[in-house]
């Protein structure tokens, strides 16, 4: 039976295999104020040989590169998981875009889409009470 549809199988295991080799830009949230911390993970489901991270243009980077890998066997077939993450925090008011890095499988470079974040003036802090000078007369 399996003889009967061999072109119908070779599709099926070309596509579960590419579905497999996604990458994911991810965010908290989509609108930031300039004080705030911005977490960005990429994710990629697959073992990666290699990859080139782009400049965040717009942001000082707080914390980073934190990466997570894991890979596990399930009825034999092989599952791997790959994840980048920053701590960014914003310089200037506006939309910015942050680009997915090339993670390279196989000698193929894949890259996730470009997130757009709103950022927006910081929080007004309340005003800190002014100290209190009082001048005394000293007397001996």
């Amino acid at each position: 039976m399996i003889l009967k549809y061999p072109t119908a199988i070779l599709y099926l295991f070309i596509f579960s295999f590419s579905h497999a080799q996604e990458v994911k830009t991810i965010v908290d949230k989509y609108s930031f104020k300039m004080d705030e911390v911005l977490e960005v993970r990429f994710h990629i489901n697959a073992q990666i040989d290699s990859m080139h991270v782009n400049e965040f243009k717009g942001f000082t980077v707080l914390y980073g590169p934190n990466t997570s890998n894991s890979m596990s066997f399930v009825n034999g077939i092989q599952k791997s998981n790959f994840m980048l993450s920053y701590g960014l925090r914003a310089n200037k008011n506006g939309k910015i875009k942050i680009k997915s890095p090339t993670f390279f499988v196989e000698g193929k470079g894949l890259k996730g889409n470009v997130i757009k974040v709103k950022i927006s003036k910081a929080t007004k802090q309340g005003k800190k009470p002014e100290k209190k000078v009082v001048k005394g007369t000293h007397y001996s």
